[in-house]
């Protein structure tokens, strides 16, 4: 009996040391002190403004420690800076409330960043050309321009964001483009890669996105896109003019979407780094703009999460369902080539209802100020049909290793190369490259 009571009593004791520490420092936290003023170093292009802007406290007023943590993460999820150091110094201290000076070295990225590409197969080259830079005059606001060449026909897009309108957590953009995309289907079911029908789709159509930040971890958006399709079989390959020569094109069409998302979570970057997560939800209702009727609706649900591990490794995984209505080939969901699943053919699958997954694991073999050497492991899986009757039953699905060469001292410069193993079908293209991460 004394035994039990002894035990008893050691782990009351125990869980009221643990939360009396806790308390501790959540009031250390909490406790205001007085900033007496803030330092900025390290600003040869980005006006001073942008960063006071992100402080949730200033100069002569009380804060806390929690809000001096939250501002910092905030200057590091703009991701214009390689680096964010902040230094705290004591000038005067009582029992009540301490007077602080605040100190902030930035070190800039670069965030001009050009576009260049180029590409060939079946008699039909594709060359793209552009820059964009998401600190225009050193404001944080982004602009770009994109040229594209495919064949004869030309494409272009342009696009300006302004992620704090009028000072606020107001995220404005615009999007401009008139492109063509060569689409191929292809029978979703079997192994074999038989070609259904090709076309040319021409694009042209402008888009404008408000989106409101209302907590740290909560974010909502409305979107309005005006679009006009145009289909033809220009700049097919011969393979597909062939194999689709007595099939229909879709009709042209335009038409207007209404989108509505929400997001919850958030990502919180450092330098190259990443942890969190994010669950965003998007809600589409599109019509026919020339028999101003419905055409469908469009749902989506995403979830991201990054883990830390052991090394500055990181646990990668993202998991998408959608579904949608309509069945306008634009609509659909498409997966494969540089799209969502790596080792098949450009848009190997389509279907009105999909699933995926990704999961990496990130591995730094080699990490300076200036340059991350990454060896990746991944799983890429998917499904797309017209129902979800077959919900388990994976269309495709991949397994490989990738590397990556990221330079953390420029904005989101990250050289992929990917080596994928199908484990479903017969394609085979292992090797894909890119710029960014794949997800």
């Amino acid at each position: 009996m004394q035994n039990l009571a002894f035990l008893r009593y050691w782990q009351l004791s125990t869980t009221i040391a643990i939360l009396t520490a806790t308390s501790n420092l959540i009031a250390e936290d909490l406790k205001p002190v007085l900033v007496k003023s803030i330092h900025i170093n390290g600003l040869s292009r980005t006006d001073e403004s942008v960063v006071l802007r992100e402080l949730l406290y200033q100069e002569g007023e009380a804060t806390t420690q929690k809000d001096i943590a939250e501002s910092i993460q905030r200057l590091k999820n703009l991701q214009l800076f390689a680096s964010v150091t902040h230094d705290i110094s004591t000038t005067k201290s009582t029992k009540y409330q301490s007077e602080i000076e605040s100190s902030l070295t930035l070190e800039e990225r670069w965030t001009t960043i050009p576009i260049l590409k180029f590409s060939s197969g079946g008699g039909v080259s594709q060359m793209t050309i552009g820059a964009y830079d998401i600190n225009l005059f050193g404001r944080y606001l982004e602009g770009g321009l994109q040229l594209e060449k495919l064949g004869n026909s030309r494409s272009a897009v342009v696009w300006y964001r302004n992620p704090r309108l009028f000072n606020n957590r107001l995220h404005f953009s615009i999007d401009l483009w008139d492109i063509n995309r060569i689409r191929t289907h292809y029978q979703n079911q079997g192994s074999s890669l038989d070609i259904e029908r090709g076309f040319l789709e021409h694009t042209r159509k402008a888009k404008i996105k408000f989106e409101k930040e209302w907590q740290p971890n909560f974010k909502s958006s409305m979107e309005v896109e005006l679009s006009d399709l145009e289909y033809s079989k220009q700049y097919l390959e011969k393979k597909v003019l062939s194999a689709t020569e007595d099939t229909e094109i879709p009709p042209n069409n335009k038409r207007s979407l209404f989108n509505l998302e929400l997001k919850y979570g958030r990502l919180n970057y450092d330098s190259y780094k990443v942890q969190g997560n994010l669950l965003t939800l998007n809600l589409s209702e599109i019509s026919d703009r020339i028999r101003n009727k419905s055409q469908g609706q469009k749902s989506q649900l995403e979830f991201k999460n990054f883990t830390p591990m052991l090394a500055d490794s990181i646990l990668a995984f993202q998991g998408t369902i959608g579904k949608t209505t309509s069945t306008e080939s634009v609509d659909l969901f498409y997966a494969g080539g540089l799209n969502k699943i790596r080792g098949y053919t450009d848009d190997r699958f389509r279907g009105s209802h999909f699933w995926l997954t990704n999961s990496e694991i990130r591995m730094p073999s080699y990490s300076s100020s200036n340059l991350v050497l990454q060896h990746i492991l991944f799983y890429d899986t998917t499904y797309l049909g017209n129902n979800f009757n077959k919900f388990t039953a994976a269309s495709g699905a991949s397994i490989g290793t990738g590397f990556r060469v990221i330079a953390p001292k420029i904005y989101r410069l990250v050289a992929r190369l990917d080596i994928a193993h199908p484990l479903i079908g017969k394609d085979h293209l292992p090797i894909s490259f890119g710029v960014q991460q794949f997800f």
